[in-house]
């Protein structure tokens, strides 16, 4: 009966899923219109690659529906009534691939789906999100604003298959970021020789980062170079990098790469 009743769910399965094409009108031109589906209507199909993205969006629905005991970290038994063991059964196979499918033919319960997806794809995704984390590195003249916020988003996406670097180890290789930086090497080192290991953080790592940007900003804006080492335009603070081509000197300027503080002594001339 079990086998059968996991048939009728992959036959209703595939028939549940939104056709792509359901999402798209055509205006009187015949060119296709996009239009906002419903919530019910909208599926995201389980590849594998998009485990992580899934499982959150997943998550979502299943907790909407009061079904999130399927998808708890605690719970071995979801203790379902048989009508909501169905819903949640059906919700999970509706939206994967043929392929993802068939890893779980021997499911006999939503959770068993929940389970097994989870340690087919959670463990393989931590493992490639905390190398990149370790190999991920800082490239002199790169907004120190921009890299501590994509360092943030990486940690919190590995952490959210389930990752369990503690906040020390991912200050640590924060601070490994930037063993390829000339700009900031000595105040890594300073931070390094001045800070308990257990007293580390990324929060601090960034503030003291953000001051010594500015402090480099305002030496580099008074000796008129940038980070960088060219020098700067006195109209829009950007750096004048001449380019070399075949025997001609060509300057240019790029007006969005001001500095903070040539930002503020500008905003006070005004």
């Amino acid at each position: 009966m079990e086998a059968e009743g996991r048939h009728q769910a992959l036959d209703q399965s595939s028939q549940a899923r939104v056709d792509p094409e359901a999402s798209l009108s055509h205006n009187t031109t015949g060119t296709p219109v996009c239009v906002m589906l419903e919530p019910e209507q909208r599926t995201l199909l389980l590849t594998g690659k998009n485990y992580t993205p899934w499982a959150f969006w997943m998550r979502g629905r299943l907790l909407r529906k009061g079904l999130g005991v399927v998808c708890s970290e605690d719970e071995k038994d979801s203790g379902l009534t048989p009508e909501k063991e169905a819903e949640a059964f059906d919700l999970l196979l509706s939206s994967m691939s043929e392929s993802t499918l068939s890893r779980v033919l021997s499911a006999t319960s939503a959770r068993d789906v929940w389970v097994i997806l989870r340690k087919l794809y959670a463990g393989s995704t931590a493992l490639a999100y905390e190398n990149e984390i370790h190999q991920r590195r800082y490239k002199d003249g790169t907004s120190i604003e921009e890299h501590f916020h994509s360092f943030r988003l990486l940690v919190a996406q590995y952490r959210a298959v389930g990752g369990t670097m503690s906040d020390v180890s991912v200050a640590l290789a924060m601070l490994r970021t930037f063993s390829d930086s000339a700009t900031y090497k000595g105040i890594i080192t300073a931070i390094r020789e001045r800070t308990w290991l257990e007293e580390l953080s990324i929060d601090d790592i960034e503030s003291e980062m953000l001051v010594e940007a500015r402090d480099i900003d305002l030496s580099n804006l008074e000796s008129g170079f940038g980070a960088s080492g060219h020098p700067l335009c006195p109209h829009c603070g950007g750096p004048i990098i001449h380019q070399k081509g075949a025997g001609s000197s060509i300057t240019t300027k790029d007006p969005k790469k001001k500095t903070a503080k040539f930002l503020r002594l500008e905003m006070s001339s005004a």
